[in-house]
């Protein structure tokens, strides 16, 4: 696998809204991940040729109909742990703080929106990438997968391929030595 930081960057970037054509991403991505496990690859591949006869609009309506209108499948890992508790909010306002103690520019989204998490999660020593692994991003996008049950979209195969790679990145944290 290339870079881990890049690599988490571009699938966090992948998980966005569609800005154009995502298949040269979706084909980039299985590229940058050649050297992941072999279900995250294989995740990867079945995203990228679940794209394959899509155009533009066809992607934003998949990405919308996945994530926008099914709020089991939301990206927000706040909400997926928490709920619309006092709990999440309180996560939110670590959120925000983190991305901003790492530069990470403000979206449109709300500071637990998976890509921003991710993009924090590339970021920050590996001490707190195994926290945010293990304590936020496995549990969040475990039960945004459950919220896959009747779906066919390929967004499962991306989020199961991410959390093969978080877990995996996770699992290779030496906490005594904290490196990569």
């Amino acid at each position: 696998m290339a870079n881990i930081r890049e690599s988490i960057h571009a699938l966090a970037t992948m998980l966005e809204y569609p800005q154009g054509d995502i298949r040269p991403m979706a084909a980039d991505l299985c590229q940058i991940f050649a050297g992941a496990p072999a279900h995250a690859r294989e995740h990867l591949d079945n995203f990228r040729e679940a794209l394959r006869f899509t155009n533009e609009t066809g992607q934003e309506e998949l990405y919308t109909r996945t994530f926008d209108i099914n709020p089991q499948c939301s990206l927000e890992v706040g909400w997926q742990i928490y709920g619309e508790s006092y709990d999440r909010g309180a996560f939110l306002v670590k959120m925000k703080a983190a991305l901003n103690e790492q530069g990470i520019a403000p979206t449109t989204e709300l500071p637990d929106h998976l890509p921003q998490m991710l993009r924090l999660f590339a970021r920050v020593d590996p001490q707190r990438m195994r926290d945010l692994a293990v304590g936020f991003l496995e549990p969040g996008i475990t039960k945004m997968i459950s919220g896959f049950a009747n779906s066919k979209s390929p967004y499962l195969h991306l989020l199961k391929a991410a959390n093969a790679v978080i877990i995996e990145i996770a699992s290779k944290i030496d906490v005594e030595e904290c490196h990569v």
